[in-house]
């Protein structure tokens, strides 16, 4: 019989079991996925809750309107959310700032007929 460890992230639905092998189970409910429950093992509780995290973002960002973004690009917003976050800096922001910087050096590079 499986057992719950936990419910990751917090108050999310998304449960955790460990295995009698000793790996875990990291179950997505239909309330989040909107169409079946997701299961999936994996080794380690570190990476079942990182998978857990990175589902659950998945499927509220994409309740949001992101409909329809492929899993590379959902993970790469992952990944400048996580970066953007970690600087205590909104991901607007960085967006804005690099690309006013990105513009400046286009402009910079043009050479003149």
């Amino acid at each position: 019989m499986k057992k719950i460890i936990l419910e990751y992230p917090s108050s999310s639905g998304i449960k955790i079991y460990t295995r009698p092998n000793g790996s875990y189970v990291v179950r997505i409910p239909v309330s989040i996925t909107k169409v079946f429950a997701e299961r999936k093992t994996l080794r380690t509780l570190t990476k079942a809750k990182e998978y857990a995290e990175n589902q659950y973002n998945k499927f509220k960002i994409s309740d949001r309107g992101l409909k329809g973004i492929s899993e590379e690009t959902m993970s790469e917003i992952q990944k400048a959310l996580k970066n953007c976050a970690a600087a205590d800096v909104s991901l607007t922001d960085a967006v804005d700032f690099a690309l006013l910087r990105m513009n400046k050096e286009k402009m910079n590079d043009t050479t003149l007929y």
